[in-house]
């Protein structure tokens, strides 16, 4: 078990093998109470970074998402008028 994440292997923890009532060949995973813990703890970080880096712009972090989805869309006639 690594991070938190259980693999569930067909030979050796056959108690844990979780797969689909309608396929039986579909496996999944399943996550451990410490994972699922490990999960928020992380959430709880990226958010107050996130914050944190964000927090700069002040009121316009709206403006700044705008120029970024027009970097990703690829019209730069907008990018490049402001520049």
């Amino acid at each position: 078990m690594a991070w938190g994440i259980s693999v569930v292997n067909n030979s050796t923890n056959s108690d844990r093998l979780y797969t689909y009532k309608k396929d039986t060949r579909a496996k999944s995973l399943q996550i451990t109470e410490s994972g699922y813990k490990l999960t928020i703890e992380a959430n709880q970080v990226v958010n107050r970074i996130d914050n944190d880096f964000f927090h700069v712009f002040d009121s316009k972090v709206t403006d700044l998402n705008g120029y970024l989805h027009l970097i990703l869309d690829g019209d730069k006639s907008v990018v490049d008028q402001t520049v």
